[in-house]
């Protein structure tokens, strides 16, 4: 609740670049995780009333939604021990979906109107949190888009022509895939794509490697990056 859900459902103040989003935007505010919650309050407390006032049944799809998302989370928690870091939300996305069916029930109950004006208020605000974002992300990319750190290093290596080397999976295969093998780089580990091994294995005595942690006799080629002997 302090950690997992803040940072899924974007009140919690982050750097897009938390996201592996290159942009100088930041997402989230402090103190707004409180929206969702209120929603889900009062979405749960909408329902209550409802089914004791009418006995409605809840509506199939709805409870299909929020099983998912209830399942997501069990899963998550309990297949990770209890271990939520903001690097493995990945693993947990669903919650959304129970969020979605809850707020389906509530609204298909016909709530009294000042119970479904508060909620759509709090439900306008957190969409406001979510969308500012999204529209200065827009406009940073339309009139001034960063220039990736890896494009800095693709231009460097360029320069240098040089055509075959070695780096972690996270450089190796970016630099493959953005230079659409005009580079080629091979994975140090893991090793996905073994045939980049071999090609650069055939071509040794050209081959750079690359590596983020300073090295004796190395090289800076970009801030973070080194090459190597």
């Amino acid at each position: 609740m302090t950690v997992h859900w803040p940072a899924i459902l974007g009140t919690a103040p982050y750097p897009l670049t938390a996201f592996s989003i290159e942009s100088r935007v930041t997402q989230g505010l402090a103190g707004t995780s409180w929206l969702p919650a209120a929603i889900v309050v009062l979405s749960i407390v909408g329902i209550v009333a409802a089914r004791r006032a009418t006995g409605a049944t809840a509506p199939r799809f709805s409870l299909y939604l929020i099983l998912a998302g209830l399942f997501s989370v069990a899963g998550y928690l309990f297949g990770r021990c209890g271990e939520v870091t903001f690097y493995s939300m990945r693993y947990e996305l669903l919650s959304l979906l129970g969020i979605v069916g809850l707020a389906g029930w509530f609204l298909s109950t016909h709530p009294p109107r000042a119970l479904q004006a508060t909620w759509g208020v709090l439900f306008a605000a957190w969409m406001l949190l979510l969308v500012v974002p999204d529209v200065r992300l827009a406009i940073e990319y339309a009139t001034d888009p960063p220039v990736p750190a890896k494009h800095q290093l693709i231009d460097v290596l360029r320069a240098e022509h040089a055509r075959y080397g070695t780096a972690d999976y996270w450089l190796a295969y970016y630099i493959d895939f953005v230079t659409r093998e005009r580079m080629i780089f091979a994975a140090d580990a893991p090793q996905r794509i073994l045939l980049y091994n071999r090609i650069v294995a055939a071509h040794a005595a050209e081959a750079v490697h690359l590596s983020r942690r300073r090295c004796d006799g190395g090289r800076q080629l970009v801030p973070g990056v080194f090459q190597c002997p």
